[in-house]
């Protein structure tokens, strides 16, 4: 009976495993159990395998000394040319588009308000000359027809005193009405020329941080901020060792200047011994060109010239003006064909100078002798 039994059990477990394989629920329930045996198997085989804490330290930090060790020094210098390359002439570019905008308007600004200012001052003009005519025209009528006897009443010092007194009362404050308002106007235009050159000596410029050093503009109202302002840039300028663009710039300022001495201020700051700084020392230039120390010559003559200085400063002017005449080469190729004719100027200025002190009387007098012989050999030269 027991081949018989085992028969029987081999069949029913073929037929139960036939029924189990054509089961959907008990296919699923089958793969369910493995995956999470198979899942639980790999956690702890992974568990298994992770370092210690410490090891995990110390393994990162030395990956991370390599990795800055090995390419800082790549990316370092891949930005550097990325930035150099690509985004700093995106930003010149952009920066000399925005200064180029800034400075057209600027100047047209500028322009207009110097316009505005000068038809101003020509409308006044127009209109207070008619009033200013009339009033004198009746003024004369009135002492016409009442001379007989304004000639027994009036006196001589009385009508000195009318006259005095009209031109006191409407003549002067006229006259200074329309000096400062031709003086506004030549400080606006002045303005206008420092801004077209700044804006040309700084169109060269590669750096972002020149141009924006150029946006800086301080704001000034009045002339005489103005001319503080100018004085303040020109004195930088020479400090920072630009002699020549300086200079020349206090020589075409100073000639419109009402409240600034420009040469003044920038002659004060030369403190080495002048002959040498004229000479610019051993293994350097001169500081200044031949052509510009002859206008100097010229500028600080005319102030001379005009007077109301103080004994200190008008003999300072005069050992600036001495001492460039001896650092002055007439047959230097810029000036040789102009040397003569500027030396007899500059003779005729000083001649119209009225010299301080005795000390004074005999530099002028010495220097002017000096002058006059330079300008003939110069001319017979030139011939």
């Amino acid at each position: 009976h027991l081949p018989k039994l085992g028969k029987v059990s081999d069949t029913v477990a073929a037929s139960l495993a036939q029924h189990l394989a054509q089961s959907r629920k008990f296919c699923e329930a089958l793969a369910r159990g493995v995956q999470k045996s198979g899942g639980v198997a790999a956690k702890q085989a992974l568990e298994a395998m992770r370092p210690a804490r410490q090891l995990q330290e110390t393994v990162g930090n030395a990956l991370t000394d390599a990795l800055n060790e090995s390419l800082g020094d790549v990316f370092r210098a891949e930005l550097r040319t990325h930035f150099e390359k690509e985004l700093a002439p995106l930003l010149g570019q952009r920066v000399g588009e925005m200064m180029s905008s800034f400075r057209d308007h600027m100047g047209e600004c500028l322009d207009k308000i110097a316009v505005e200012h000068e038809q101003a001052a020509r409308q006044l003009g127009n209109e207070l000359a008619p009033v200013v005519q009339a009033e004198l025209q009746q003024v004369e009528r009135v002492l016409s027809q009442q001379r007989p006897e304004l000639s027994s009443a009036v006196s001589e010092a009385q009508l000195e005193e009318l006259a005095r007194a009209v031109q006191a009362e409407v003549v002067q404050p006229l006259q200074g009405r329309i000096k400062e308002l031709t003086a506004t106007v030549q400080a606006l235009r002045a303005e206008a020329q420092d801004l077209e050159r700044r804006w040309r000596s700084s169109a060269g410029a590669t750096s972002v941080k020149r141009s924006s050093d150029w946006l800086d503009v301080p704001k000034a109202t009045t002339p005489e901020e103005v001319e503080a302002r100018h004085a303040a840039e020109l004195e930088a300028s020479l400090l920072a060792g630009r002699a020549e663009e300086a200079f020349s710039r206090a020589v075409d300022l100073q000639p419109i200047s009402r409240y600034e001495d420009f040469l003044g201020r920038l002659c004060g700051l030369v403190g080495e011994p002048l002959d040498e700084w004229l000479l610019g020392g051993t293994g350097k230039a001169p500081p200044l060109s031949m052509r510009l120390k002859m206008s100097l010559m010229l500028a600080l003559a005319k102030q001379l010239e005009g007077g109301g200085l103080s004994p200190g400063v008008w003999s300072q002017k005069l050992a600036w003006v001495e001492e460039l005449f001896y650092a002055f080469q007439p047959t230097d190729p810029d000036v040789v064909s102009t040397a003569g004719s500027s030396c007899l100027e500059l003779v005729e200025t000083l001649e119209r100078a009225a010299p301080v002190g005795e000390e004074g009387a005999d530099t002028l007098k010495r220097l002017k002798r000096s002058i006059r012989q330079a300008a003939r050999f110069a001319q017979q030269g030139a011939k």
